[in-house]
């Protein structure tokens, strides 16, 4: 099996990761979605 040059390429997980997740976060604005990212996250939205 030979890899499709056209596909994207993603970065490696870290070594103590085993999976990925995305979360989609939506809401009106003002409701805290920012707040949100910033009290879970270890990086600054």
């Amino acid at each position: 099996m030979t890899a499709d040059a056209t596909a994207p390429t993603r970065p490696p997980l870290a070594r103590t990761a085993s999976q990925a997740l995305k979360i989609v976060i939506v809401g009106g604005f003002g409701v805290g979605k920012t707040t949100l990212v910033g009290s879970v996250s270890e990086m600054r939205p």
